[in-house]
């Protein structure tokens, strides 16, 4: 494995723990891990940009994500957007890991076809969370702690209703990326939880919730949880427990402008489950972009010579 590029490629998978396994997305040193498209300034991809990734992470090369936008980088980050946008499969349980419908309560269906709803759970440099109290007295689980939350419109993708009702909600526009973290489609309801990483904010709320505040897990278990919240917690403090004695420290790699960068979580579901396997794959899928890329290259008249 001679080729700096083949090395390359396997940078972030070789460094990571034993066991592939999944890391909370900062450091226990408080180094934010990085993860989604590169933009840089920067031309020609020439920049060497440190960057600290969860250890499990592949790194999709400048000129494979160009090939997707056909030529375009910007085109490229679009297409692995709408590719790896989507939610974890294999999920039978409900949006939260509850086995009723949106937030716990009975499933109804919209007419035509089943509920979609989506939601964020914040998550702060400082690994605090922002939970918000439900004010409807008549709701099953009003002066419960949820999450910004809400129905999917029609012709809105699951982040873009997230992000929608983050903002009427919570009054908080996150320009951030957002990894999906939860999801369910069973008993009629199709709900999709992402994860953010943000600065705290002051929320501004609206009539749906009466209060908001940023918390540790521990300060969060002590409150009147919504069940669906209650699961996703318990599943951020998993993520972030400790493996083999002691938490991920991360891995720092040397990027360029023009990469994707892919969550350990995001590889293992190219893998079917299996993160070694989606390691493979992704090889493999480089391998042959650049095999088709450097085909049609190949068929291209040469300089025009006046």
């Amino acid at each position: 494995m001679s080729d700096p590029i083949t090395i390359a490629l396997h940078t972030a998978r070789k460094q990571r723990d034993d066991g592939g396994a999944l890391t909370t997305e900062t450091t226990t040193r408080g180094v934010p891990l990085f993860s989604g498209p590169i933009h840089s300034s920067v031309r020609g991809r020439t920049d060497h940009l440190p960057l600290t990734v969860a250890s499990g992470s592949y790194v999709l090369p400048a000129d494979v994500v160009s090939a997707g936008g056909q030529g375009s980088t910007m085109g490229g980050f679009k297409v692995l957007r709408r590719t790896f946008g989507g939610e974890p499969y294999d999920q039978r349980a409900g949006p939260y890991g509850q086995n009723k419908g949106v937030y716990g309560l009975p499933v109804t269906y919209a007419k035509g076809g089943k509920v979609r709803a989506a939601g964020i759970l914040f998550l702060s440099p400082e690994k605090e969370v922002l939970l918000m109290r439900r004010a409807k007295p008549d709701d099953d689980h009003g002066g419960e702690w949820a999450l910004p939350a809400g129905g999917i419109e029609k012709g809105e993708t699951p982040e873009q209703a997230a992000r929608r009702e983050t903002r009427e909600e919570a009054g908080y526009d996150h320009e951030g990326g957002l990894s999906p973290f939860m999801h369910s489609d069973s008993h009629g309801a199709d709900f999709v939880t992402y994860l953010a990483h943000s600065d705290r904010f002051e929320p501004k709320l609206n009539d749906e919730h009466d209060r908001a505040k940023w918390v540790t897990l521990d300060e969060a278990a002590k409150l009147p949880l919504h069940p669906g919240v209650k699961a996703a917690l318990a599943k951020l403090a998993k993520r972030a427990g400790k493996a083999h004695g002691g938490e991920s420290s991360g891995v720092p790699i040397v990027a360029a402008g023009g990469e994707h960068v892919l969550t350990p979580e995001q590889v293992r579901r190219v893998g079917g489950g299996d993160i070694d396997m989606g390691h493979r794959v992704l090889d493999s899928f480089v391998r042959r972009v650049r095999r088709e890329l450097i085909e049609t290259l190949s068929k291209l008249p040469g300089p025009r010579r006046d």
